[in-house]
């Protein structure tokens, strides 16, 4: 493996963020006045492995009517808490595409609405900053038309006599 420190006089090292899954080596060398130096032995230690996004959770309305906008939350747990990135696919042609970074267990509200009357199944799925991706997750949700009712005024004036009565009374 290559030096990654020389002439260091402190104490303390800092390797920065290590990759996971990786074995790493070191070894000290400690150098006198006069040349002299003292080698330590091999050390070694491997990270630990890195796992994907459990499957996301997605809360939402049911049913919304057309063109009403709805309101979404998405959650993802990670057990590395690295920091992760959402990807939704809303069936009409529209996605949020790897939308981030938010970190682990953290709810992150999205809102949305549709033009057109159908069933839509919205999926969501996670990947951490390290790209591992989790399962895909799916929500179901009923997009309406909005229906109008015709009032017929003589049903109204049949269910409410006295209303008939002073209608009539006024012409």
């Amino acid at each position: 493996p290559p030096l990654v420190s020389k002439f260091q006089t402190e104490m303390n090292y800092d390797p920065g963020i290590l990759d996971y899954s990786t074995k790493y080596y070191w070894k000290i060398v400690t150098w006198l006045d006069y040349q002299k130096s003292y080698i330590g032995k091999k050390w070694t230690f491997t990270t630990e492995e890195n796992f994907p996004p459990e499957k996301p959770s997605i809360d939402g309305p049911n049913s919304l009517k057309i063109n009403k906008e709805g309101a979404f939350v998405v959650e993802a747990t990670e057990i590395n808490n690295d920091l992760i990135y959402f990807y939704i696919d809303w069936d009409d042609g529209t996605i949020i595409d790897w939308n981030g970074p938010y970190f682990s267990n953290q709810l992150v509200e999205y809102t949305h609405k549709w033009d057109t009357e159908d069933l839509y199944e919205i999926k969501v799925k996670v990947k951490d900053e390290y790209g591992l991706e989790s399962e895909w997750n799916e929500f179901y949700i009923t997009i309406k038309n909005p229906r109008f009712r015709v009032l017929n005024l003589y049903k109204l004036l049949d269910m409410f006599p006295i209303l008939r009565f002073m209608i009539l009374k006024l012409s």
